[in-house]
């Protein structure tokens, strides 16, 4: 499992302080990472899921994907689509597109609602 993050400082907030609402969600922050992959790992061990491997990365989740996979044919990767650019006519949003299009190795796309907790039919 990968969770890629962009540095605390670069998050683009208002003036209120809050963080500009966008298309798509990015991790800031280490802490924020490493809070994502414990709770995807303990949902995943309660589907008995075991033997996982973790890591956490600095910047572009698709690079990640692609850095952490590398050259081996034998890998997966399982990568998650929520469908942000249908509106505009793309079937794929940026991370499983550019994961999908460079990648050595087998690449699953799972298609997610808007929401985490939400699958589409």
């Amino acid at each position: 499992m990968v969770a890629a993050y962009t540095p605390e400082s670069e998050a683009k907030t208002t003036a209120t302080g809050k963080r500009v609402p966008g298309v798509r969600r990015l991790l800031y922050g280490e802490e924020a990472a490493r809070a994502a992959l414990r709770t995807t790992i303990n949902e995943l061990s309660n589907e008995r899921v075991r033997n996982t491997e973790t890591r956490i990365v600095e910047g572009d989740p698709a690079k990640a994907l692609l850095e952490v996979a590398g050259d081996n044919p034998a890998n997966v990767i399982v990568v998650g689509n929520r469908g942000l650019g249908a509106a505009d006519g793309q079937l794929l949003g940026s991370v499983p597109g550019e994961v999908a299009k460079c990648a050595v190795c087998d690449v699953l796309i799972v298609q997610t609602g808007e929401s985490d907790g939400q699958r589409v039919a």
